[in-house]
């Protein structure tokens, strides 16, 4: 046996109030999240030596991206870590184990600044191994 619940007029305006927070709320978080994406799409554009590709997202909060064939994101993570700079191997979002020379980064937590400078610092790593 159920218990039905008659909704209120207090109800009703509480979901009211409720919803158009919320959808306040998302409408900032998406201009926060999309300004820091064209932020890293740009820096990428700037920093990133000729051969490497990244993806373009337009929902979430990642990007991927493709280094040249050969180039394994595993073994240089405690290289770019040593120089100041994480990201999470692609290949562990590859259940067919492909992706090993790709690279999942992350937009939505750092600053503008601290993107900047680990992009920079990225880069000279990949320019100086590549």
């Amino acid at each position: 046996m159920g218990i039905l619940v008659e909704e209120t007029p207090s109800s009703k305006t509480f979901k009211r109030i409720t919803y158009r927070r919320l959808d306040a709320n998302l409408e900032k978080s998406i201009a926060l999240y999309k300004d820091k994406r064209d932020h890293l799409l740009s820096l990428l554009e700037e920093y990133m030596p000729e051969g490497i590709r990244w993806t373009h997202p337009e929902g979430g909060l990642f990007l991927f991206l493709t280094m040249p064939e050969g180039f394994e994101a595993v073994k240089f993570y405690d290289k770019a870590l040593d120089a100041g700079v994480a990201y999470v191997a692609g290949e562990f979002f590859h259940p067919d184990g492909s992706g090993k020379n790709t690279m999942r980064m992350n937009f939505s937590f750092m600053t503008k600044e601290r993107m900047t400078e680990g992009v920079r610092l990225l880069a000279e790593l990949l320019s100086a191994t590549l």
